[in-house]
């Protein structure tokens, strides 16, 4: 059964590990497609060209699935870029990406070692940024006449729906973001309250 609700990131945050003189910083930013995070890594590549690796994980929401990609970055497979997804899993956050920048120390770590610096780095910064929940939802555009307007919004507020805009004119026209599952029942009863025209956006 498809849920409305999901936990994302409440607010960007960074966190600092360190283990055997190597540095790892992890960095917490939104993600809502895969583009995002590759435009994270860039950006993090910039701001520590000195750095050895720049391994991340993300996960993010497309047309109801839940996505997930990650990088270990030529570290040893599965030491980086796993640990960091797993600790994602751990928080159930999504539309929400984590890449860390590692330091080398001059001291290897071993596997076992790196997955537990890049593990406690993620899970580290996901404390600090802590999560929301958010609704997956459908946009529509409804036009309607005034006569409408109680038993329109009436509807929209017992159903949680979002009202993104208003445009009062001859007719009325909202902006809506309807809860994913529910929509198309939403719908049917707001043409039956006295939608004239009901328009998916997206």
């Amino acid at each position: 059964m498809e849920t409305d609700r999901y936990k994302t990131l409440e607010k960007e945050a960074e966190a600092t590990v360190r283990e055997k003189a190597s540095k790892f910083i992890a960095y917490v930013r939104p993600c809502r497609e895969e583009q995002h995070v590759k435009q994270l890594v860039s950006e993090l590549r910039k701001l520590h060209p000195k750095a050895r690796h720049v391994c991340y994980a993300a996960r993010w929401w497309a047309e109801g699935n839940l996505m997930e990609k990650s990088s270990d970055d030529h570290e040893p497979s599965g030491t980086a870029g796993l640990p960091i997804l797993n600790r994602m899993r751990s928080a159930d956050v999504s539309d929400a990406a984590v890449a860390v920048v590692r330091y080398f120390g001059g001291t290897l770590l071993g596997k076992s070692g790196l997955i537990q610096a890049y593990g406690e780095a993620a899970a580290a910064a996901l404390a600090l940024a802590g999560t929301k929940e958010k609704q997956h939802s459908r946009r529509f555009r409804l036009h309607f006449g005034y006569e409408a307007t109680d038993r329109v919004t009436h509807l929209l507020q017992v159903n949680e729906a979002e009202i993104i805009e208003k445009i009062f004119d001859a007719d009325c026209t909202f902006v809506i973001d309807l809860p994913r599952s529910r929509a198309e029942r939403i719908c049917s009863e707001l043409s039956e309250a006295g939608a004239k025209t009901i328009t998916h956006l997206q």
